[in-house]
């Protein structure tokens, strides 16, 4: 995966800092993720029982995201936590690879979910799988962050309920 910084995309979110320091920083995250990206793509497809049928080759990496990451386009939050950006990846390549799967068919997914948890958000009902298939993934890879990725996720007001969820599960 080749990790990019735009200049343009990253302004629509404030101002821009030092060019040279930014592509350093995200050469090194490159670095971090490099022997790891194809485990973590293999890894998904066994958890969730599905096939990438595009993995994806660019992440737009942006200092100033007011997110921690974006699935479309792939964008992650430029941190000085490696690990929380890793977490922060697998959770988007989550969406993506259950999306990719059940287009045409996410609304009979949602309307599973929405039976079984009547009084949840749909932005609660989306999270579940997602946070599931990461948190499998970074268990089986990463034992060391899987506490980690459950904290970062109930941390998150967008996906804390659906982590508690999962939690009682």
């Amino acid at each position: 995966m080749k990790f990019i910084y735009s200049k343009i995309y990253d302004s629509l979110f404030g101002e821009t800092g030092n060019e040279a320091d930014i592509k350093a920083k995200i050469r090194k995250f490159a670095e971090f993720f490099e022997n790891k990206e194809d485990s973590i793509f293999s890894e998904m497809e066994q958890q969730s029982e599905m096939k990438w049928i595009l993995k994806p080759k660019v992440c737009y990496i942006c200092p100033n995201l007011p997110l921690r990451g974006i699935s479309s386009p792939l964008s992650l939050k430029l941190l000085d936590d490696f690990d929380e950006m890793l977490i922060t990846l697998i959770h988007e390549l989550s969406h993506v690879i259950i999306l990719q799967n059940n287009t045409g068919t996410k609304d009979a997914l949602l309307n599973k979910l929405k039976k079984k948890y009547p009084a949840e958000s749909n932005k609660t009902l989306i999270h579940i799988p997602v946070i599931n298939l990461c948190n499998k993934t970074i268990k089986s890879l990463f034992p060391n962050l899987y506490k980690k990725s459950i904290a970062f996720h109930i941390k998150i007001k967008s996906t804390k309920r659906a982590q508690k969820i999962l939690n009682e599960i």
